[in-house]
């Protein structure tokens, strides 16, 4: 057992996102997941054989209807506006080269020389990936595996990069599988238990994790 000890870790959620509107200082599109207000997600555009990858915080974000899951359930939608905060000179001739080459047809193609604040519909943008970390507490932890709790509810068999962070130490890495989860309520408040496999390790991070157990264990014999 490792609670109380405050051992905490990060895992980075990918979900494709489609992308309404763009301009040079923001856009919107719709996710199948809640996004926090004032919160920075990192969203990756496909553009003609490369990534333009961009940050931003979102300003604002509804429920604007569901989708059909692939169990026949019922997933949530949710449209979002977006700041970005990367726009650097080469970054927003990226995107203005996003908006020429993707906006709906019967536009003028002037991009370049458009105020900042205006936003243009696109059409066929191509995939977009929506990037952001979650953070989680660790409850228990194996040499297989580790209970944590998380605000966030994940599926069976989904897989993510995940890291550790170990007292003076640097964070271990590696890829975990959802092995179980389940929602528990404490004041009102959502929070999910979540079984979490090691599936993808390096060696010398795993030597590290076994090191780090064997410590936990020394430490519950003398208690």
């Amino acid at each position: 057992m490792v609670e109380g000890m405050e051992i905490n870790g990060k895992m980075l959620f990918a979900t494709e996102v489609f992308v309404q509107n763009v301009s040079i200082s923001g856009m919107s599109f719709k996710a199948d997941r809640r996004l926090d207000i004032g919160k920075e997600y990192t969203i990756r555009l496909q553009d003609q054989g490369r990534t333009i990858a961009v940050k931003g915080i979102v300003v604002w974000s509804s429920l604007v209807g569901n989708k059909a899951g692939h169990d026949g359930d019922s997933i949530p939608v949710y449209a979002a506006g977006m700041k970005f905060t990367n726009v650097l000179n080469e970054r927003i001739n990226e995107i203005i080269s996003f908006i020429e080459s993707h906006e709906r047809q019967g536009q003028d193609q002037g991009a370049g020389h458009r105020l900042s604040g205006l936003r243009f519909a696109i059409t066929n943008p191509g995939k977009a990936v929506l990037q952001f970390p979650s953070h989680y507490l660790v409850k228990k932890i194996s040499a297989g595996g580790m209970l944590i709790e998380s605000d966030q509810s994940l599926a069976q068999e989904e897989r993510f990069p995940m890291e550790l962070s170990i007292p003076e130490e640097a964070a271990i890495t590696f890829i975990g599988r959802v092995a179980s989860c389940s929602c528990n309520s404490i004041k009102g408040v959502e929070h999910f238990d979540i079984g979490i496999e090691f599936i993808e390790m390096a060696v010398p991070h795993r030597k590290k994790l076994h090191e780090f157990i064997a410590m936990l264990d020394t430490m519950s014999e003398n208690f």
